[in-house]
């Protein structure tokens, strides 16, 4: 067990700090260790090239894929237009357990796909749109991975992809250490630390959840417990600030195109879609976006249990 004491909590911070440039100043290419993957840095992770994902895939690339994920973060594979709904299941199962959406859009191919569009007769509308969060970070246990695939991309509708880790490096020290007392609870039972070490990589990352209204906890489960010192309307203006300063210098901003696949770390980055992706067809035309996410595997907490990469 490995408690995210202040020392621990700067340890990682400088660990990271040192290990950021792969995706703020792209090298030409990025070598794995057995040379099985054509990585391409872009802003925020890598672009994976020379892999169609409808064909079968083996065992070996699967295996350098899934140690990609947590290296990188956001792996976008492009051109992927004959892939079916199925096999974009069949995909997100080499990551683990499906989390099958809470409901599903009548026009849904798939049980497993959250179907979304900006025409509510093609999928549903407005999901994600009140702001940065990670999928599901309201369960027990986060969501571990999210899978897009972009059936159909419109003239604009970018969605934004931040690296939390280094939205908390960038915080000033009182910032950091005032995220570091709080904690939000949603319902009765479900508690979680904003910011907790991530299962796999240790990093520092945050546990935000703003499309709902989580109540506030400063040092929770001690005898300085307080509630309510900061409203959660306060906080997600704070974390967004942090997100968007400096001219957004954090976030990547993905155009997509027809057929781009994107494969995101949930638990290590937060995203929203931007407000263009929900204007009208015949504004900007159709956007239809297919997005498959993989049940969490850790229960976020202060301490962490190294969890073995996949």
């Amino acid at each position: 067990m490995e408690l995210l004491t202040t020392c621990t909590f700067r340890f990682l911070i400088c660990s990271a700090l040192s290990d950021s440039s792969h995706w703020t100043q792209p090298q030409m290419n990025v070598q794995t260790s057995s040379g099985l993957l054509d990585l391409r840095p872009i802003k925020l992770g890598v672009e994976v090239r020379g892999i169609n994902l409808s064909e079968p895939v083996s065992d070996e690339v699967i295996e350098e894929i899934r140690k990609a994920i947590h290296k990188h973060r956001l792996l976008l594979f492009r051109n992927q237009t004959e892939l079916t709904a199925s096999q974009h299941v069949e995909v997100a199962e080499w990551f683990g357990e499906i989390a099958e959406p809470i409901s599903n859009h009548p026009t849904t191919p798939n049980r497993a796909i959250l179907r979304l569009s900006n025409d509510w007769r093609e999928g549903y509308r407005g999901v994600g749109t009140k702001g940065w969060h990670v999928d599901f970070s309201e369960k027990k246990k986060p969501n571990s991975f999210s899978l897009y695939h972009m059936v159909a991309a419109a003239q604009k509708g970018n969605t934004d992809f931040v690296p939390l880790n280094e939205v908390i490096e960038s915080a000033s020290d009182e910032t950091r250490a005032n995220w570091n007392r709080l904690w939000t609870r949603i319902g009765k039972n479900n508690v979680y630390p904003l910011l907790y070490p991530h299962p796999v990589t240790g990093l520092p990352t945050l546990c935000i959840h703003f499309d709902q209204q989580p109540e506030t906890i400063y040092d929770y489960g001690t005898e300085n417990e307080q509630t309510n010192l900061m409203g959660s309307a306060q906080l997600k203006k704070e974390i967004a600030s942090e997100i968007e300063k400096d001219d957004r210098r954090l976030i990547y901003s993905h155009k997509w195109e027809t057929g781009d696949f994107i494969i995101t770390d949930n638990l290590a980055l937060a995203h929203h879609p931007s407000k263009e992706s929900q204007l009208e067809p015949a504004q900007i035309g159709l956007r239809v976006l297919h997005r498959v996410t993989v049940e969490g595997t850790s229960v976020p907490s202060k301490t962490r249990t190294v969890t073995n990469p996949l």
